[in-house]
């Protein structure tokens, strides 16, 4: 009896650690919808918002800079921005750590480098 219960809890320690380790390896897509977003200008007055915002991240996360244009996350809303409807794209969503970016360009000039 002891040698079966013995047998039981080692299968079901082995299951437990083959179910982590598959786990690890899923990554999931994330969205969520009926988020806010509230857009302020530079003297932080309202300028815009809405709840309506869908947020789709591939569930990785970046662990450098990236400079290669490649991203992991949208946001957009069917309820227009100054009356377009809108997209945020080429967002980033980082792990913790200390990230230093170059922001010597424009705001949206993709012909930018890092510097």
């Amino acid at each position: 009896m002891n040698q079966l219960k013995q047998t039981a809890m080692s299968v079901a320690v082995a299951m437990l650690f083959c179910a982590s380790a598959a786990h690890a390896v899923y990554t999931p897509v994330v969205t969520t919808t009926n988020n806010n977003l509230t857009v302020v200008s530079p003297g932080n007055l309202l300028t815009g918002g809405t709840n309506d915002v869908t947020f789709t991240w591939d569930g990785t996360y970046r662990t450098s800079v990236v400079t290669d244009n490649t991203f992991n996350a949208t946001l957009s809303s069917p309820t227009a921005f100054a009356t377009k409807t809108w997209t945020m794209h080429n967002v980033n969503i980082y792990a913790p750590g200390n990230y230093v970016f170059y922001t010597g360009c424009p705001a949206g000039n993709p012909a930018c480098g890092v510097g």
